[in-house]
This record gives structure tokens, sequence and C-alpha cells, in this order.
């Protein structure tokens, strides 16, 4: 398939040059957007910590050691879960 019609003069892009074209700068544009999520990850910019704790700990220590981590990292999303006590 020709993406280009040449002369001796000049170069044009077919219908299918064009058509190749959008979906290399789609598919470029998505490498861009996947390493810079990559990046993110890597340099804990991005992600997600699930916590689980006893109601005493969620309540007493838990909320300023969050507060002091989401300060530092406001892209890692934090979940808190009460941990169930067994006998």
């Amino acid at each position: 398939m020709r993406l280009f019609d040449r002369s001796t003069r000049r170069v044009t892009i077919t219908t299918a040059g064009r058509e190749f074209v959008a979906v290399a700068e789609r598919m470029l544009n998505d490498l861009r957007i996947s390493i810079g999520s990559m990046r993110q990850i890597s340099e804990q910019q991005r992600g997600q910590i699930i916590i689980s704790s006893i109601m005493s700990v969620a309540n007493g220590l838990l909320p300023t050691i969050v507060a002091k981590y989401r300060a530092s990292r406001p892209g890692i999303e934090i979940i808190l879960r009460a941990a169930e006590l067994r006998h």
C-alpha cells in the first residue's frame, strides 16, 4: 500500500498515508501516557495503599500518620479498613 505519491518534482500523501499518520499519532500519544504513568508509579507519585487496622489504632495514631503521608504523596490513594479481632 502506498503512503505517498512521488514524482521527480513533488511528494504528496495518499489517503492511506493520512490514515496511517492518524493511527501512528494515537499510538505515540498512548505510549507517552503509558511511560508517564509508569514513571509516576516508579517514583511513588501514584498508586494505592490499603491499610487494615484495629479501631483503637485507626482512631489514635493512624490519622496523623496518614495525613503526613498524604501531604508528601498526594497521588497515592489510601484506603482504610477496620480489621476484625479474632479470638
